[in-house]
């Protein structure tokens, strides 16, 4: 089935390789163009197929080795003529009940679906992944994700071996985008609950990426230029973790320098969900900006509020004016501050500005407008929301979470076995 006539397949699946006049030469490279061709030749049966693991087992016992690994799933169905299928690692547990195995086997699970090098094509493999139970996973368990990057192996390294026109691997666009395509499907397959061992490490240094660590900020007390002429109660009191969704907001504010000189940043955030729920930039520090913040605020979510609702900042002149007071009472919310100068008292919200700025920072340092910083701004808060996966919620952005909140469903389905540290975690 396969001729001149051919047509041409995405990056992303892999290359037919053909001659100047456009015959193919039998080439077939990368896994999705293989198994483009291998899914018209006949596989193993299931008993060919655990004869294979046995006999490759007693070979390694031969030289001493007495663990493995092996790469299987859907990504390989066709590949090798079965035996990197997904139909082979319920033959592995198989064997392990019935205690034929020589060797203990970790399988590292191909999830691309028909071995495509795409974040599509691995994220929607991953959903359908179903796992045995894995008995006893001293002889086998799949806790890891294989997925390829290097067009043509090893010798993408090789000076005048690189394809003429193509990049630093097999995943479709420039090689920025590609970079961006694998460092995204790394964050999802890690937040999913799957490991992937060193590669992320070698990824990492190949592509020059790095993840910085914030270290402690040495200032503690924040002076207060101007003195205030009310305060409230700490309702909050360091309690954090107590309330629910949009029970406690946080808010403050943070400067940020571009080209042009410095621009305001007032946040509005939910303490339970991490969700930015309101925000305004101004090139002033005029009260008008928060009050401005408290109306979006209340454009947006005004239903999902109600008088138990503690909106909770530090003392600055911004929250204790007459203005921003009235503003909070007339829509029945409780107000709470810090202590003076007691920044711990609003640590998620400084928080938050530390990790934002360690983003961003040096991006809006370059920006030459306003206008720039806003963009920025909104790009980054909406990624934050949607897409900002985080541990303490449970693996979910703060979209996601608060969703979860209120329903109940919980979003990831790996389909697989959930390992210690998952089990810590629902805990």
């Amino acid at each position: 089935g396969f001729d001149r006539h051919y047509p041409e397949i995405p990056h992303s699946i892999g290359a037919i390789e053909r001659r100047a006049d456009g015959e193919l030469t039998g080439r077939f490279i990368e896994w999705g163009a293989q198994n483009l061709l291998l899914e018209k030749c006949p596989i193993l049966s299931d008993r060919e197929l655990e004869d294979c693991i046995l006999r490759v087992q007693r070979a390694l016992n031969k030289e001493g080795i007495t663990s493995h690994t092996d790469i299987l799933g859907e990504g390989g169905e066709h590949l090798f003529r079965g035996t990197w299928g997904s139909r082979v690692i319920d033959l592995y547990e198989k064997l392990a009940e019935e205690g034929r195995l020589t060797a203990r086997c970790s399988i590292g699970v191909f999830s691309a679906i028909l071995g495509q090098a795409s974040y599509d094509a691995i994220i929607r493999g991953t959903d359908r992944v179903r796992l045995p139970e894995f008995k006893d996973r001293n002889w086998v368990k799949a806790d890891a994700i294989k997925f390829f990057v290097d067009l043509g192996g090893p010798t993408w390294q090789r000076p005048g071996i690189r394809p003429e026109g193509s990049f630093a691997s097999s995943w479709d666009g420039t090689e920025e985008e590609q970079i961006k395509e694998i460092t995204r499907t790394i964050v999802e397959l890690h937040r999913k609950g799957w490991q992937i061992s060193k590669k992320i490490r070698r990824l990492m240094n190949k592509y020059g990426l790095y993840c910085p660590i914030r270290g402690s900020n040495p200032y503690r007390k924040m002076a207060k230029a101007l003195k205030t002429n009310y305060t409230a109660q700490n309702i909050v009191n360091r309690e954090f973790k107590e309330f629910g969704p949009r029970k406690v907001l946080l808010t403050d504010i943070t400067y940020l320098f571009y080209q042009e000189g410095c621009c305001y940043l007032s946040v509005i955030t939910d303490v339970c969900t991490h969700e930015v729920l309101a925000y305004t930039v101004s090139r002033s520090l005029k009260i008008d900006f928060v009050m401005d913040m408290i109306d979006e605020l209340l454009k947006k979510y005004e239903a999902e509020l109600d008088d138990k609702t503690i909106i909770h900042s530090d003392q600055g002149f911004h929250y204790t004016c007459r203005a921003f007071v009235k503003k909070l009472q007339d829509h029945s919310f409780i107000q709470s501050m810090s202590r003076k100068g007691n920044c711990w008292d609003n640590a998620p919200q400084e928080s938050f500005f530390g990790h934002m700025k360690d983003e961003i920072k040096e991006v809006i340092k370059e920006s030459n407008t306003f206008d720039e910083v806003n963009e920025i701004l909104r790009d980054w808060i909406d990624y934050y929301n949607k897409d900002r996966y985080q541990w303490e919620l449970e693996r979910l952005s703060p979209a996601e979470y608060y969703l979860y909140q209120q329903t109940g469903i919980y979003p990831l389905n790996k389909g697989k076995t959930k390992n210690k540290l998952e089990q810590r975690i629902d805990k």
